[in-house]
């Protein structure tokens, strides 16, 4: 998953387009460190742990930051997934046996074969409820950011801060 930050600057000097770039920075690394602290654990930790910022940097008139998740499934893992085709087997055998350590095997396969059926049914709680830890509404219902929802909460403060300068 890439969140990105744009910013299109007009006849901004040198030091003032540094100054942009240095809020970009720091807000991401704030989105970042919170995003490590609300995403879900789930069976291998990898969600919390793929969280990384790309250095903002200007390209002509534009100043641009990068937010990325570079665990596998990140995207739905974080806003979970809406009804329609069954989610990969893997994964949530994966949870399953994290859920249940000890479940015998053909117990493990039911149990993750219900759940890949559920959520194709009737999608994930997080996707039904837009309950997720960045404050991203599902592609699939629109897209678009969450109220009061960290990616919100950070771009307010980004603007917020372009404004002191």
């Amino acid at each position: 998953m890439t969140l990105k930050i744009k910013f299109n600057k007009t006849r901004l000097s040198r030091s003032v387009a540094q100054k942009v770039e240095r809020i970009i920075d720091d807000r991401l690394l704030d989105f970042a460190a919170e995003a490590q602290k609300t995403s879900p654990v789930g069976a291998t930790g990898g969600l919390v742990q793929g969280w990384d910022i790309t250095p903002a940097t200007t390209t002509g008139r534009v100043i641009r930051g990068v937010v990325v998740n570079n665990a596998q499934n990140s995207y739905y893992r974080e806003v979970g997934r809406g009804p329609g085709k069954q989610p990969p087997f893997t994964p949530i055998q994966a949870w399953v046996i994290f859920k249940n350590p000890g479940l015998a095997l053909n117990a493990v396969w039911i149990r993750t074969q219900r759940l890949r059926e559920s959520i194709a049914e009737r999608g994930t709680e997080r996707w039904r409820t837009e309950n997720n830890p960045i404050g991203l509404r599902p592609g699939n219902k629109g897209g678009g950011i969450i109220p009061g929802g960290l990616i919100d909460r950070i771009m307010k403060a980004i603007l917020e801060d372009l404004r002191k300068l």
